[in-house]
């Protein structure tokens, strides 16, 4: 699956207008853990604010010794939004919540949103747990939803692509008015260091996500 060819017009311009090889399942040799992750956008034709999001689905897969086929063993998804799924450009910091990947589909899809995914990349375990301890803190109650969160982010209040990228360490990622594709195409590139071989994507952990 390749990336969107959309302009790119920041500072990642040369890792994402890389070409992207695809894999084929190969086991790992004795018992082992791989973990992955899809970044997904829907945007609708004019990529209005409140009508553009971006996710993220993290999967980890498991081999058995004696198996050739991995294990689903953990499987969320960080796509942040109003619990009133009414997103409000200036509203104050509000509850939020995490949609499921197929429930994010089908947001897009009421909303006529365009929607593509970016990946499946291999990531390590540090990256995975990361992601896992953010959508924990997420789902807890102490961040809002907050579109325009510069003056909460990150302790009280993220829109959702902050929720994702503030898993990273170090600098927080500024995306501007960026939404939507070029925001994700931002995002892909932020995670970087956690990706294991960023030009290659994994096609068939695809089936996994529903």
């Amino acid at each position: 699956m390749l990336l969107w060819s959309e302009a790119r017009e920041f500072r990642y311009a040369e890792f994402m207008s890389s070409p992207l090889e695809s894999s084929k399942p190969q086991p790992p040799p004795g018992d082992a853990d791989r973990y992955f992750i899809v970044f997904g956008a829907a945007q609708d034709a004019l990529a209005w604010p409140t009508e553009s999001h971006v996710f993220a689905t993290f999967l980890h897969l498991h081999w058995n010794e004696d198996s050739a086929k991995p294990k689903l063993m953990k499987s969320f998804t960080m796509s942040w939004i109003p619990t009133s799924g009414d997103v409000r450009m200036f509203a104050d910091p509000e509850p939020g919540r995490n949609m499921t990947h197929a429930e994010t589909l089908a947001w897009a899809t009421q909303r006529n949103a365009k929607t593509k995914l970016s990946g499946p990349f291999e990531m390590t375990a540090e990256g995975f747990e990361r992601s896992l301890k953010q959508w924990e803190r997420l789902n807890s109650g102490q961040v809002a939803y907050k579109m325009l969160d510069g003056q909460v982010r990150p302790d009280k209040g993220t829109n959702c692509i902050h929720a994702i990228s503030d898993v990273v360490p170090g600098e927080l990622l500024q995306t501007g008015l960026s939404r939507g594709f070029a925001a994700a195409d931002m995002l892909v590139a932020h995670f970087r260091p956690f990706l294991i071989e960023p030009g290659r994507t994994h096609d068939w952990v695809m089936k996994m996500t529903a």
